[in-house]
């Protein structure tokens, strides 16, 4: 709020002397004004990470139905099938997680626990398409290379909105 308080009293100081800003005061201000809007970016995203996590699960069904949805086991899998298998298996990744907090394992530990239970994920996606091992793997590795390019794109696609918001 500081920051707003200060750019508003620039904002007076020029309207009062008529006098046009310099490059650099120009550059002071959006380099401000950028900071205030991205720590409000950032406070929205931590109040709103439940809806973010159902947002990145959607965008990562997406490919994974693409790849997923002429499989052995249900021949005609729906997109909504699929989001709601992501989400059953993130459910059991946080729970998996929960096990090394209870038994106090180390900090070198848990990570290789939280490895471990990534790994455990393969499970009930190999279950739900009925593909081997292999070529479950290698269609979730396809799966996550356009999430990751959706994922780049979108954060690009917000940094422009913020910065074209400025002036």
């Amino acid at each position: 709020m500081d920051e707003k308080k200060q750019t508003e009293a620039q904002e007076k100081v020029e309207k009062k002397t008529g006098k046009p800003l310099t490059k650099e005061e120009k550059k002071e201000r959006f380099e401000q004004e950028y900071e205030r809007r991205s720590g409000e970016v950032g406070d929205w995203i931590e109040q709103h990470s439940s809806l973010l996590v159902l947002a990145g699960l959607l965008l990562f069904s997406l490919p994974l139905y693409l790849l997923f949805r002429r499989s052995p086991s249900i021949p005609d899998l729906r997109l909504s099938e699929c989001f709601v298998a992501m989400v059953y298996i993130t459910d059991m990744i946080l729970i998996y997680g929960i096990i090394p907090s209870l038994l106090c394992f180390s900090v070198k530990a848990e990570i290789y626990y939280d490895l471990l239970s990534l790994l455990l994920a393969i499970i009930p996606i190999k279950q739900l398409s009925g593909y081997s091992y292999f070529s479950t793997i290698w269609r979730l590795v396809a799966a996550f290379i356009p999430f990751v390019i959706l994922c780049l794109l979108l954060a690009f696609a917000a940094i422009v909105i913020i910065a074209f918001s400025i002036d």
